[in-house]
């Protein structure tokens, strides 16, 4: 996996680092409200890592710059990434990636 803040995310000296998913800080609000309430959920860093990359495989990546202007509006409303977020935390907390 390419790092960040290394040549990873250049190409012919063009920094491609600061292209994020616009979904991306959308799922991690929603994630850090959701979290407290996750009753019986282990909130190790391996689990949380787990319940955000398996909500953010259910949304339609789009992809802005720095400071781009945002034409469309949000593809993925907060009620399907909330919804998104109820499923990925019963899968992990069902199916966790380390020894209970």
């Amino acid at each position: 996996m390419a790092d960040r803040d290394g040549d990873g995310y250049r190409v012919r000296g063009h920094d491609l680092a600061h292209v994020r998913n616009y979904s991306e800080l959308r799922v991690i609000e929603a994630l850090r409200e959701a979290l407290p309430r996750q009753a019986g959920f282990c909130g190790c860093t391996l689990c949380v890592q787990d319940v955000y990359a398996l909500t953010m495989n259910r949304i339609p990546a789009h992809y802005i710059q720095s400071g781009a202007i945002l034409l469309h509006p949000e593809a993925t409303s907060r009620d399907d990434i909330e919804s998104y977020l109820r499923d990925a935390f019963e899968r992990v907390r069902a199916h966790p990636k380390h020894p209970r």
